[in-house]
């Protein structure tokens, strides 16, 4: 017999600016804000949290869009699904590894309600988004009582909902760098059956110089830890080197070293393993695009 689980009481707000929406979360502490909902609302359902407010995203009109600046950045506001993501010619033509991530929820409602914004705050542990941004180098702005501010992804200090932290800011754009010659990037996953999160997903994004050197490498991995992180050992590897295959397998293997979470899903040994295998291939075919967008992008 399944057990059902009601939620605390709370009030509900759906404000149509950010101004208001920033008001209701000065003035309601225990407030949370509501931006798709598979997450939190899981967590009300478990009684792990209790906000005193939910205060609804969808109706402020200036957190949705995808826009390119002059200057090549692409701004993706936060209240975008994954399916607007998957959809954006811009984003399938030079963001392969985020139409990956987006694309490897296998259930088409979460897909159609998932955000951006809200899965880069809540950061739940086998997110796939937040290994991406990372990956991505991508910024976030953030509009709060104080204004406006926009910071690197890795400063971002919202390890998880769980955690108490300053709630008076809200995430309006995720801004990703303008693609390069000479660049390319990947997702692979190792996903839990049970929930579609990954077990292990590494995204990488690998620059080549003319002659085929890595003059740039970022990878990142969610699932076989906490929450997603920087692979800094295999960047330093892999840097300066030459994009073979014997290079790529040689760094993968520093991969393993990584000190992975253990839980009922897998074993940390088994993250271990899949943390290098995965970053092996994603490495292979972020190399491949690399050349692949140098190729189409250099004179004839």
């Amino acid at each position: 017999m399944h057990k059902i689980m009601i939620l605390a009481p709370f009030n509900y707000a759906a404000p149509e600016s950010l101004d208001e929406a920033i008001t209701l979360l000065q003035e309601n502490k225990g407030a949370r804000l509501l931006a798709g909902g598979q997450s939190i609302l899981t967590e009300m359902r478990r009684h792990h949290i209790s906000p005193s407010m939910l205060v609804d995203l969808r109706k402020i009109q200036t957190l949705r869009g995808i826009e390119r600046r002059s200057d090549g950045v692409l701004c993706v506001g936060s209240m975008m699904t994954f399916v607007e993501i998957v959809e954006d010619k811009n984003i399938q033509k030079n963001y392969a590894v985020l139409v990956e991530a987006a694309q490897s929820t296998n259930d088409a409602q979460v897909r159609n309600c998932r955000t951006i914004g809200g899965t880069m705050a809540f950061n739940a542990p086998g997110a796939d988004l937040p290994a991406v941004i990372l990956a991505l180098e991508a910024t976030l702005t953030l509009c709060g009582p104080q204004g406006t501010r926009t910071i690197p992804a890795t400063e971002f200090n919202a390890t998880s909902m769980l955690i108490e932290r300053p709630n008076d800011e809200i995430i309006t754009s995720v801004n990703f760098p303008p693609v390069t010659t000479g660049s390319g990037n990947a997702y692979e996953k190792f996903k839990n059956r049970a929930n579609d999160h990954a077990l292990c997903g590494i995204a990488t994004s690998v620059t080549l110089t003319p002659e085929g050197t890595i003059r740039k490498c970022l990878i990142a991995v969610t699932g076989a830890t906490r929450h997603a992180t920087r692979l800094s050992r295999v960047e330093t590897l892999l840097h300066g080197k030459q994009a073979t295959a014997a290079t790529i397998a040689a760094a993968s293997q520093e991969a393993e070293r990584l000190n992975c979470i253990s839980d009922l899903a897998a074993s940390a040994e088994y993250r271990a393993s899949l943390s290098r295998t995965l970053t092996e291939r994603s490495l292979t075919r972020a190399t491949a695009r690399a050349k692949e967008i140098g190729d189409n992008l250099r004179p004839h």
